[in-house]
């Protein structure tokens, strides 16, 4: 679990600025196209790494609602080249609805690392300070061999 609470701090801090990105770039479409794919990939891979650790209902339910959320995408294109449907549709379909799972994922993983770390334990290793002027036994009698 040690990997586990240690990727979810490099994740959620990667999640925030990802999403802090989209935020700033909400204004112009085109760097927006760039930034919420790349939030959208990351947080699959997130996805997929907690839930082959975990094996939990929360990231399983997240992975079919990507798999749901990206098919209506690909129908949504699919029928714009047949039809012509509103703009707000597509709006719905690329913009909202990912917004909201990028937010509601990014909570989830908060508190999947609160609980991680509250049931293991802080599990980072700290090295205790050594004093000034002090050096590291590094010859352990233990793995001396003698």
């Amino acid at each position: 679990m040690n990997h586990l609470i240690r990727f979810l701090r490099i994740d959620l801090t990667i999640q925030v600025l990802l999403i802090g990105l989209a935020m700033v770039t909400a204004i112009f479409l085109f760097p927006l196209m760039i930034t919420m794919p790349l939030l959208g990939i990351w947080q699959i891979i997130s996805a997929l790494v907690a839930y082959s650790y975990l094996r939990d209902k929360k990231h399983r339910d997240y992975l079919i609602a990507c798999a749901i959320v990206l098919s209506s995408m690909v129908v949504s294109t699919t029928i714009d080249l047949n039809y012509k449907p509103e703009t707000s549709v597509y709006a719905i379909i690329f913009l909202v609805i990912p917004t909201i799972m990028a937010f509601w994922y990014a909570n989830l993983t908060s508190i999947t690392k609160k609980e991680l770390i509250l049931k293991y334990g802080d599990l980072v290793v700290t090295r205790p300070k050594q004093k000034k002027g002090e050096q590291e036994n590094i010859l352990d009698d233990e793995l001396m061999w003698v």
